[in-house]
């Protein structure tokens, strides 16, 4: 049987579950791509949830069309859109999707209901290649299936937490990330804090945990002259940074203000304490 064949054959199918053992016993499993599925609160992916399971296997569907993304591809589980594969990631994908790649195979790897709608499930892309001779050390890394991070769940002694927020007047950084999802008007906030964030960082020890440097939005004085009132008064922020220019804001206060926000990267101070550093 050709390669190709038996990957039509394979997603014809359903999955691996369905073919002999022998069948599956001399392919490997090479990750291209493993993420959260974009968009997943916006489509069919929360009502059809219940039905899914880890193992699914997803059609990678592009759309060039798409006027917010040339390079789209949706994810469909039993022919309904339940998301995308991330902006970010997609650029080589829709590459070999175009020029007709049929290996490529998408499929759900974690499921996780309790957690946020953005972090609900988790997918990877995939081909499979016959074992002929012993894996490159080198390509190692690509057989390796990745445990999530997850910012809604907390995580102990196999223990799952559900983050919520514990008292109205508190926000903590996962209440902060959340609300943040839930309230952007793009995807480009769950890539920011997915990719440009330390997702072990304990931003919480300092208490107040956003920052804004002034000196970026010297051009907006209204809008510093409104976050100079929910500054925080935890800190003398004098030297307390490499540059100059920044204050800490009252994280509690700082709601009102999150719907400006184009984006936020990972700082420390001298002392080396992490912040949330956002950008206007």
């Amino acid at each position: 049987m050709k390669r190709h064949d038996f990957i039509k054959n394979l997603l014809a199918l359903g999955g691996l579950s369905f073919l002999p053992k022998q069948s599956i016993t001399n392919y490997q499993k090479y990750y291209l791509l493993q993420c959260f599925v974009r968009g997943f609160r916006f489509y069919k992916g929360v009502s059809l949830l219940p039905s899914m399971k880890e193992g699914d296997l997803l059609e990678l569907v592009r759309e060039p069309e798409n006027t917010h993304d040339p390079c789209a591809i949706a994810l469909h589980w039993n022919k309904e859109k339940i998301g995308y594969i991330p902006a970010e990631s997609n650029d080589l994908l829709s590459k070999l999707l175009d020029i007709g790649i049929p290996e490529l195979v998408g499929e759900i790897s974690f499921l996780k209901t309790e957690a946020k709608a953005w972090e609900n499930v988790y997918v990877c892309v995939y081909v499979l290649k016959e074992i002929k001779n012993k894996i490159p050390e080198n390509a190692a890394y690509l057989t390796v299936l990745e445990t999530p991070h997850y910012h809604s769940l907390k995580r102990k002694d196999d223990i799952i937490t559900i983050v919520e927020s514990k008292d109205d007047d508190e926000i903590g950084v996962e209440d902060f990330y959340s609300y943040l999802i839930n309230n952007s008007k793009d995807n480009d906030m769950y890539t920011f804090i997915h990719e440009r964030l330390d997702v072990d960082a304990q931003y919480e020890q300092q208490g107040d945990f956003l920052v804004v440097n002034l000196q970026e939005i010297a051009t907006k004085p209204s809008l510093i002259y409104e976050l100079r009132k929910i500054e925080s008064d935890l800190y003398n922020t004098d030297q307390m940074f490499d540059h100059n220019g920044y204050i800490v804001l009252n994280v509690r206060k700082a709601e009102n203000f999150i719907a400006k926000i184009s984006g936020l990267d990972d700082i420390a101070d001298k002392l080396g304490r992490k912040f949330i550093q956002l950008h206007f």
